[in-house]
């Protein structure tokens, strides 16, 4: 699990794909399976507009990494971004992604009840 944290990299992603390249080197030349996941804080909906976010994508691509979310992870009225990214090698076996959805519930009575919705 990887956080492209914002304060760390300045949002520079330039900087932060060039670290993430030599980490699928070593993992793809280690020859096993990996999967990477984590709030990367890179928006993939402006692969097609920001060069900085295609050479990312790209970073993946070439080494033949699987991308398993390719729908926004954060919707509000307003916009919409795809920041949570899982991408992997594994071929072999079934893999399911999707997102889950926390709905808190203010109840006078049980003021600790969550209540859990699951979303795909």
């Amino acid at each position: 699990m990887i956080n492209r944290h914002t304060m760390i990299f300045s949002n520079n992603i330039q900087s932060f794909t060039h670290n993430l390249s030599e980490t699928l080197h070593y993992l793809s030349n280690s020859k096993l399976p990996f999967l990477i996941c984590g709030d990367i804080n890179i928006n993939l909906l402006q692969q097609d507009t920001a060069l900085s976010v295609s050479n990312y994508v790209n970073t993946y691509n070439s080494y033949n990494c699987l991308e398993l979310i390719t729908k926004p992870t954060r919707v509000t009225t307003t916009s919409s971004t795809l920041i949570d990214h899982i991408y992997t090698k594994l071929r072999a076996i079934k893999l399911t992604s999707g997102m889950i959805y926390l709905i808190t519930c203010l109840c006078l009575s049980q003021p600790n009840q969550k209540s859990l919705k699951n979303g795909i």
